[in-house]
């Protein structure tokens, strides 16, 4: 097998040797999906190894691409050279740069890096399945074949494992499908925050984990999907520390869904021993109370609960009081603006933890939803951390308008002393069609200008 690097990489005329001109057609893929830094690479070459699967090694990010065009219904034809634009970049993105700079540091043994030709026409290919689909199924499937083409160019294997953490957002429109086989993998959330900020300190591609609160809105959105899909029994779970003690946990369910020998099981190695049961102890005590509260709910569901951790880390938190002042920071879903740091555009939906002293009984923002947008109207809904609708408001066009949530309707996350912790969710009542004039996120449809974040009262 080639091994291609950064160093014999040209970007305009790849090296043809990573190409391997396999005529086989594939007949199965398997997608890993699943919580970032919470082992999916590490799953992909258990299976590679072990279930007579060629293993895609990288993230080719081709699936949740077809899923974003598709966010908020059929993407628009007026904006079809913004999307095409906004497909090969990503996909160059993942496949051209993310393999060089992975290749080159040697983190991930056996990378093939495509030609750039290849990314082209997957792109190509996923931009007309997305405008010809007559649904986000269809164009899922559409996008899937196409990856199916594109790697039967590298693999010696009909049946092909791909993994993207961000496969997990389809999974739903995909799971019933016979030809695709699901593995979700998952970690308790302060081993995988302090591996994302470690990452974003070296990985150029893992700025936005540069924050304590991005990390634990990544970790939060794809635990609710994680969660969703084991809840489904249409996927083979993977927890990370037990794979770890156990790769049969994996190794054994995927060689049956794929008809092999399951006498084999895992023989092997590469696989050492993982305890993430002391990563908290890297945290100071506010960020410590902060992790614990906001992933409480996901932790009990994926087993990450009080007995996992053992009675110090209660020990560790008796005494704490709380954060000394009033806070409130965008988990995930705002988007900081080019223009002005203190202005935030917010997706369809948006996520803010708020902490709240004695005395503090309210909060407000103001929002602006421009005219660039092309709605006739808009509206937003603030939602608790437990579903229930704690604001609402209309939001005429080019009009400034304040959205006050009365904390008293509002569920805490946690309380402590000194006050209590609100998790906020932003939900737009209309898609905006995206326009080239004005910043988006992907296809995926801004809603408005947050012109303020959260104001104490």
């Amino acid at each position: 097998m080639a091994i291609m690097t950064s160093a014999n990489l040209t970007r305009s005329e790849p090296a043809p040797s990573a190409r391997r001109n396999v005529a086989k057609r594939v007949t199965a893929k398997v997608f890993v999906g699943g919580i970032p830094r919470g082992g999916t690479t590490m799953m992909l070459r258990l299976i590679g190894d072990h279930c007579g699967v060629y293993p895609w090694l990288g993230e080719s990010s081709v699936v949740d691409t077809a899923r974003l065009l598709w966010t908020n219904g059929r993407p628009n034809p007026a904006c079809r050279e913004q999307v095409e634009a906004f497909v090969t970049h990503t996909l160059r993105l993942a496949l051209l740069e993310m393999q060089a700079w992975n290749a080159a540091r040697e983190d991930i043994q056996g990378l093939l890096i495509p030609s750039r030709e290849d990314v082209d026409r997957l792109a190509c290919a996923v931009v007309d399945g997305a405008y010809e689909a007559a649904s986000v199924r269809s164009s899922l499937l559409a996008a899937c074949r196409a990856l199916d083409e594109f790697l039967a160019n590298y693999a010696d294997l009909p049946v092909i494992a791909e993994k993207t953490p961000t496969n997990i957002f389809s999974f739903t429109h995909l799971c019933d499908d016979p030809s695709l086989h699901w593995v979700v993998s998952h970690r308790e959330p302060f081993a995988v925050i302090a591996s994302m900020r470690k990452r974003a300190g070296a990985d150029p591609f893992a700025d936005h984990w540069a924050t304590l609160e991005s990390c634990l809105g990544q970790y939060q959105r794809y635990a609710i999907r994680v969660i969703a899909a084991l809840r489904s029994k249409r996927a083979i779970e993977a927890p990370y520390e037990a794979v770890c003690r156990d790769p049969d946990l994996l190794v054994r369910p995927l060689q049956e869904q794929l008809g092999r020998d399951e006498t084999a099981g895992y023989s092997g190695n590469f696989v050492s021993a993982a305890s993430d049961r002391d990563a908290w102890r890297s945290f100071d005590l506010q960020d410590l109370w902060l992790v614990r509260s906001i992933t409480a709910p996901a932790r009990r569901l994926l087993g990450y609960d009080s007995d996992y951790y053992g009675s110090e880390q209660d020990a560790v938190l008796e005494d704490y009081e709380g954060p000394e002042a009033f806070f409130a920071a965008p988990l995930d879903g705002a988007f900081e603006s080019d223009t002005n740091p203190a202005t935030r555009w917010i997706g369809d939906e948006a996520r803010f933890a708020v902490f709240a002293p004695e005395g503090v009984h309210a909060i407000s923002a103001r929002l602006f939803c421009p005219s660039s947008l092309d709605l006739a109207e808009q509206s937003v809904t603030a939602r608790d951390g437990l579903g229930r609708t704690v604001g609402q408001a209309a939001l005429p066009i080019d009009k400034l308008t304040t959205l006050t949530i009365k904390l008293s309707d509002a569920a805490p996350a946690a309380v402590t002393k000194r006050g209590r912790l609100y998790l906020i969710r932003l939900n737009a009542g209309r898609a905006a069609l995206p326009v080239a004039s004005v910043l988006g996120n992907g296809d995926a449809r801004v809603l408005a200008y947050m012109k303020t974040l959260w104001a104490p009262h």
